[in-house]
């Protein structure tokens, strides 16, 4: 059994789910989150990816979105 927290989060790159975003990278405990969030554009999926996060392009009211690592 894994003890990592999975985190689906949207509005990564903006006001509030950025702050929340760095809050989680920053925690003492990060290795413990498994992060996947949500962006519109590939360029932000790019600049989010290099932090190491999981990253899924397009919109939380897509219905076709899947999430495989949750």
């Amino acid at each position: 059994m894994s003890n990592k927290v999975n985190v689906l989060l949207t509005g990564a790159t903006g006001y509030i789910g950025g702050t929340v975003l760095e809050r989680l990278l920053n925690h003492p405990d990060v290795s413990r989150f498994d992060i996947t969030a949500i962006v519109r554009s590939v360029e932000k999926a790019e600049k989010l990816n290099k932090l190491g996060l999981d990253v899924i392009v397009g919109s939380h009211s897509d219905a076709n979105l899947t999430f495989p690592n949750l």
